[in-house]
């Protein structure tokens, strides 16, 4: 903040909400949201903040409620849960992205050769 070592008569001085610095309450403005800044650094109100919506007197014609199709699940448990593997007791992922994650899958051989599991993140330092 900077420091005012002259005195004007019947002004005082005021602190900027933008910059924080110190003027005199001569120069300072009051922005649209109330806030006092320096003139310099009033910026006026943004014309998007005018637009109104065109108003739509058309109505739907045909409402009706959304159709339940009980061929397709319908909870993320149906679609990604769990498989044992033989007889491990380790249990992966199935579903949608199963083939990130498995090797054997023939799309993930053909689209992507490297999958999460065969990748190798390191860190290198050099201290000089």
């Amino acid at each position: 903040m900077s420091i005012r070592n002259t005195h004007a008569v019947g002004d005082y001085l005021m602190v900027s909400d933008e910059s924080g610095f110190t003027h005199y309450a001569s120069e300072m403005v009051r922005t649209w949201d109330g806030r006092w800044v320096h003139k310099d650094e009033w910026e006026p109100r943004h014309p998007q903040d005018f637009v109104r919506a065109k108003n739509d007197p058309v109505s739907l014609q045909i409402v009706r409620p959304n159709q339940t199709v009980s061929a397709v699940p319908t909870s993320a448990e149906s679609i990604v849960g769990l498989l044992t593997v033989g007889e491990t007791g380790i249990q992966t992922v199935y579903g949608p992205a199963t083939h990130i994650f498995d090797p054997d899958d023939l799309w993930h051989q053909l689209l992507s050769p490297i999958g999460i599991g065969d990748m190798e993140i390191g860190t290198t330092f050099i201290v000089s």
